[in-house]
């Protein structure tokens, strides 16, 4: 996915990998899983890697309004985001 197109409007490059847009989020129980499968038995960082893969969430951030789009679909299918938005506010969050 070279481009990425934010519901703002904005047209990003994801061509340089790693990139500063794009992030993996996992699950604590999932990551301690494949922490415990593979601690001390693995030394083979691609194996590690796709286990990671298969559990993690692609969360894309757009440089210009900041929104995450956390893509929900399967490894290997078409993609599919949940959008969120910064609050004007953060209420309750300490300065």
């Amino acid at each position: 996915m070279p481009q990425f197109k934010c519901v703002c409007g904005n047209v990003f490059s994801l061509i340089t990998i790693p990139n500063q847009q794009e992030s993996r989020l996992i699950r604590n129980a999932e990551f301690e899983h494949i922490a415990e499968r593979f601690m001390g038995s693995c030394d083979d960082t691609n194996v590690i890697f796709e286990a990671l893969s298969d559990v993690a969430n692609s969360v894309t951030e757009c440089p210009e309004c900041k929104r995450l789009h956390v893509c929900t679909s399967k490894r290997g299918a078409a993609p599919r985001y949940t959008v969120y938005a910064p609050e004007q506010e953060a209420k309750g969050l300490p300065d």
